[in-house]
């Protein structure tokens, strides 16, 4: 199989479906609820229903009237702005980790050599490369979105400022929290299992908004001028 653009912006923008991110998310916040503390899954899962909840209904608006309110918006991004959330949750978790680890060391540590050689260090460094690859990716995936034609550039960045508003709800009270000890490797094990069972499924839910606007259009005769 030849690598086209088209095929390399299909592999990138499937894995912000909201079929990867949504599990992805649920995933994280059992671990953070099992590792860290019930308060930090709370906040991650108040800030995962506010974006589905603000995504949909705007998705809802537009899609029903954004033709009555001549704009170019017609369907705000979800997979951007679900990307933005969930991976930048995920980043916000490893470079907490980071955090957490310079603070419970000593003084003389960064004298001392590591011990257990390569794997303590990958194990030391995997949450800072997690949290610098995490804004690639989500960049990637909103270029993805208009690369592919899903979506106009209007539409990428109301799904981004959606996303990044969700990221904010998260990580502000998250940065205060303690932090302990979060199994990112596990983490990262479990991730891939789920890649392996969901990437590529795409989700129905915007053929289901998209069903409900043409109800409300129809049925109710909202915007329908």
């Amino acid at each position: 199989m030849t690598l086209t653009p088209h095929i390399v912006w299909r592999l990138v923008t499937d894995l912000g479906d909201s079929s990867v991110v949504l599990p992805l998310g649920a995933l994280l916040m059992v671990m953070l609820w099992r590792f860290e503390s019930a308060r930090a899954a709370w906040l991650l899962l108040r800030s995962l229903a506010l974006c589905v909840a603000a995504l949909s209904l705007l998705k809802l608006v537009f899609i029903s009237c954004g033709h009555a309110l001549h704009t170019q918006l017609e369907s705000p991004s979800g997979h951007t702005g679900l990307s933005i959330l969930v991976y930048g949750a995920l980043a916000a978790v490893a470079m907490g980790m980071t955090s957490a680890s310079r603070t419970a060391e000593p003084a003389d540590a960064a004298l001392r050599p590591m011990p257990g050689g390569a794997a303590l260090r990958l194990q030391a460094l995997l949450p800072m490369l997690i949290g610098y690859a995490a804004p690639p990716l989500v960049a990637a995936i909103a270029v993805s979105r208009v690369a592919l034609r899903a979506h106009t550039l209007p539409e990428v960045s109301v799904g981004a400022a959606v996303g990044l508003a969700s990221l904010l709800y998260f990580v502000l009270p998250y940065r205060k929290l303690p932090h302990a000890r979060f199994p990112m490797g596990a983490f990262l094990l479990l991730m891939l299992g789920l890649l392996v069972l969901t990437y590529g499924a795409n989700s129905p839910a915007e053929n289901l908004i998209r069903y409900f606007a043409s109800f409300i259009v129809r049925g109710g005769g909202v915007c329908s001028g």
